[in-house]
């Protein structure tokens, strides 16, 4: 069994790299960068995922039953959290989907 925080995957979508990091028996967390900042379209499209709160240098946003989605843009950095509702092939796909907007945008 991993460590807590261990790098356990490694993927790439596009310009976002993913960081797969073991959290629990149930759960992993994922890290994701991107080498630039993040636009600020993102805010907008992770408002209308769930309940945001926060400023324009980090923010939350929180998904009921899926995930809590840290977001620091100026960084290019977002850290996933998956809610333990769901199955780790569900939370990987979640997760993903965040990476797959991301790496939309930056195009």
């Amino acid at each position: 069994m991993p460590e807590h925080g261990e790098l356990v995957g490694e993927v790439i979508v596009g310009p976002v790299k993913v960081a797969v990091r073991h959290s629990c028996a149930r759960r992993d967390l994922y890290e994701l960068s991107a080498p630039a900042p993040l636009p600020g379209a993102l805010r907008d499209q992770m408002a209308a995922l769930g309940d945001l709160k926060g400023t324009e240098a980090l923010y939350v946003v929180d998904m009921p039953g899926s995930q809590q989605i840290t977001v620091s843009p100026r960084s290019g950095r977002v850290v996933i959290m998956p809610r333990l509702l769901r199955t780790r092939p569900e939370q990987r796909v979640a997760a993903l989907r965040i990476a797959e907007l991301i790496a939309e945008l930056l195009k």
